[in-house]
């Protein structure tokens, strides 16, 4: 009986053993793929400083432009003012019932749409202290206002950069650019509010953020309509028409700014969480017993992921800004290559350069719009897509080169004309080809009914019936 448990004794001594090797080889073996991600991590970071780029949330910060603390918040509690009135304003969703109204009378087909003005008069009080502070200069509508406030140093990564950073309200800003394209238009001198709506659009030139991005983008749609207007309406000064004929579009380049936002907030803000975190804190339901696995996962891989994640947002950037010529890898090439975090943030991301390049086209169409209805003026309007090109003195506006649509002049019909998509127009190598024929319904089209059809969607269209000069 001794020698058989002696024998037993042996045997659990054994398998003990066994398990105990076991669990430090995969305990070693777990912290050896941790390493190794941080160690693709550090590469992609180095790379960063080297070439100039931020390699930290800390130096991101460091380039944020000086702001006036107060009236960065100022505007905060403004903006927060439409999350707490509700439905008290809704200046959008009362103005499209008039539209049509309002194109006739911009265009001389129509009286003036009452209900807009009386609509424009009653949202005055709300958007007072907007105009007063964009008047007073100097305010940075992005995260980057207020990036130094809301990330001090010990948060600077997620879930800080995720959710304390406070960026502009779509809803808000997208009410203001509204009541000052109306309230431009129908001011006796223009200049004030044109002016106000310059400054706002300037204040959302430093995104830090996709999000930032695509609210500057629809700020930038609602200013062109203005000056749109207000050609047709013969009232655009022409201090304020030359300045803005001259700009290039930056659309592109905002999503690039974007995007080397997105990189350093989340991708490097992510990294440093990773960095200090435990399996169960990498984010709160993951706690879960049965969520262990999700944790677990993001501790070994997630420093490999994020370093993937930052390459990738930087290549996007640096393309769409400009400054390589190389396109970042197809989705099928780099979803193989992600972790569980890289699958979650990444894929939506692309849609924002799609809508960037159609907003560039846009804001070709519009400049290109009120220099033919100067001509019009005149008697001397282009009469078909190569006087348009001769008159517009080369065709970089209408076909140029790199990440660009090009676009194309119709004339449907006597004293009308139509500026769409080229149906023929090359695309970008990160566009999708699917969009064209949504894009490009306008083409060869008749007429429209409508005295004037400015559409800033996906089928992007401005034609214009105009009186005779």
């Amino acid at each position: 009986m001794a020698e058989r448990r002696q024998s037993g004794s042996r045997w659990w001594h054994f398998a003990l053993i066994a398990f105990v090797l076991f669990f430090s080889a995969l305990i070693v073996a777990g912290y050896a793929i941790r390493a190794n991600g941080r160690s693709q991590y550090q590469d992609v970071v180095a790379h960063l400083k080297a070439i100039g780029k931020p390699a930290s949330i800390d130096d991101y910060i460091a380039s944020a432009p000086p702001v006036d603390v107060a009236l960065q918040n100022d505007w905060d509690v403004w903006q927060r003012s439409f999350i707490t009135v509700g439905a008290g304003f809704d200046l959008a969703g009362t103005v499209a019932n008039y539209e049509l109204a309002w194109d006739r009378w911009v265009t001389g087909h129509g009286p003036r749409p009452r209900e807009v003005q009386d609509a424009i008069a009653a949202n005055a009080a709300q958007h007072a202290p907007a105009t007063r502070m964009l008047r007073h200069g100097g305010l940075v509508l992005s995260g980057l206002g207020w990036v130094v406030q809301d990330l001090p140093p010990g948060k600077r990564r997620l879930p800080f950069t995720s959710s304390s950073l406070r960026i502009p309200q779509l809803h808000a800003v997208r009410e203001l650019a509204l009541w000052l394209r109306y309230s431009t238009v129908f001011a006796d001198d223009p200049r004030e509010h044109l002016a106000d709506l310059d400054a706002l659009h300037s204040a959302m030139k430093r995104p830090a953020t996709l999000i930032d991005t695509m609210i500057a983008i629809a700020v930038t749609t609602i200013r062109d309509r203005a000056y749109g207007d207000l050609a047709l309406r013969e009232r655009l000064p022409n201090d304020f028409k030359q300045r803005w004929l001259a700009e290039p579009s930056r659309s592109l380049a905002l999503v690039g700014d974007g995007f080397e936002g997105e990189s350093v907030l989340m991708g490097m803000g992510a990294a440093e969480m990773i960095d200090v975190a435990s399996i169960t804190e990498l984010y709160p339901e993951w706690s879960h017993w049965r969520n262990l696995p999700m944790g677990l996962s993001i501790w070994l891989n997630g420093s490999a992921d994020c370093a993937i994640m930052v390459e990738l947002e930087t290549h996007v950037a640096q393309r769409l800004r400009g400054e390589r010529p190389d396109l970042w890898p197809a989705w099928h090439v780099i979803e193989p290559r992600l972790g569980a975090l890289g699958r979650i943030a990444i894929p939506n991301l692309f849609e924002s350069c799609i809508t960037a390049l159609q907003a560039d086209a846009l804001h070709r169409m519009a400049r290109i719009a009120v220099r033919v209805i100067d001509a019009r003026r005149l008697n001397e309007p282009p009469i078909d897509q190569n006087a348009l090109q001769t008159f517009l003195g080369g065709p970089d506006d209408l076909s140029p080169t790199g990440d660009h649509l090009h676009l194309r002049y119709e004339i449907p019909t006597q004293g009308r004309f139509r500026l769409i998509i080229d149906p023929a127009s090359p695309l970008p190598n990160f566009d999708d080809p699917s969009r064209m024929k949504s894009r490009t319904t306008w083409a060869g089209a008749p007429p429209a009914k409508e005295p004037l059809v400015w559409n800033t969607g996906v089928a992007g269209i401005i034609e214009i019936h105009l009186p005779a000069p």
